[in-house]
């Protein structure tokens, strides 16, 4: 169901029995949404520019491709808001948004809010500063995307409370610099991390390849320096690699410190001057 205006149209607010919504909408979203108390799936698209297609919105990978999708967010547009109702959807699982929105702050007053026990997929919620709160409210969340655009304190070291979190995409853009947030902790559940911008160091990449579970990283437009020296015991179930758009020069690395690779994708990396050698020596099967 989708509608171009700004406004909704409110019989969408009276299908109490609906499970499953997708609106295509560039708006706050209305209070009103919290009276689909059986909602466990809730989509919204953007009125312009690229739509996903059926397959993407199955498969929850369901956004363009992120070059579509960060020029999306950087075109000037601006961001939307979720209402405070939002904490209310206590069936709520799925919770897929296209645009950028703000999660609002939950309260504590007379109507307190209540955490989204149910809620597994969050994509994308900007400039989100962590709280303990925020981790009570969002408890078994298994698929998050954050997108950060300003220089502030974020807590990002909080997100290793996140114990259900399995897949991880993190968005830097204009000023915010994962330099300033050094002290970023994943859940050692993590087995997908995407970081995309925001310049992350690669002398601090250790901090990622001492996650036991991670299979899969993926690192475009980003990454700050010339050197990746590894070692032993970092990224020990590691199966997948990309880095993309990187200035990286030198890459000091052996089979190793990759025991279980199975493909590498180097993409836009004109600067490296040779794969390692050590590479070809892991076993792809």
């Amino acid at each position: 169901m989708g509608d171009e205006s700004k406004e909704l149209p409110s019989q969408v607010f009276e299908l109490f029995h609906f499970r499953y919504l997708t609106l295509i909408c560039s708006s706050n979203v209305p209070s009103a949404i919290s009276n689909l108390v059986n909602l466990q799936t809730l989509i919204i698209l953007p009125t312009s520019g690229m739509l996903p297609n059926c397959n993407m919105i199955a498969s929850f990978g369901m956004l363009p491709v992120y070059y579509t999708r960060k020029r999306h967010w950087r075109e000037g547009r601006d961001h939307f808001s979720l209402p405070s109702e939002i904490w209310r959807m206590q069936q709520l699982r799925h919770l897929v948004l296209y645009d950028l929105y703000m999660l609002p702050h939950p309260s504590d007053g007379s109507n307190p809010s209540l955490p989204l026990e149910n809620l597994q997929t969050l994509p994308y919620i900007k400039d989100l500063v962590w709280t303990e709160k925020i981790l009570q409210m969002i408890p078994n969340v298994i698929s998050l995307g954050l997108v950060y655009q300003m220089e502030k304190r974020y807590h990002l070291h909080l997100l290793k409370h996140l114990h259900q979190l399995e897949k991880l995409k993190l968005y830097g853009l204009y000023s915010f610099s994962w330099m300033e947030h050094i002290t970023v902790t994943f859940p050692r559940i993590l087995k997908k991390l995407t970081l995309v911008g925001g310049e992350f160091p690669w002398e601090d990449m250790s901090i990622i390849g001492s996650l036991p579970n991670l299979q899969v990283l993926k690192l475009r437009d980003q990454c700050f320096g010339k050197t990746w020296e590894t070692a032993d015991g970092e990224f020990p179930e590691l199966r997948y690699l990309l880095i993309e758009g990187s200035g990286l020069e030198c890459w000091i690395t052996e089979s190793s410190h990759f025991p279980r690779l199975k493909c590498l994708v180097l993409s836009c990396c004109q600067d490296l001057r040779e794969i390692p050698q050590d590479m070809g020596e892991i076993p792809l099967t």
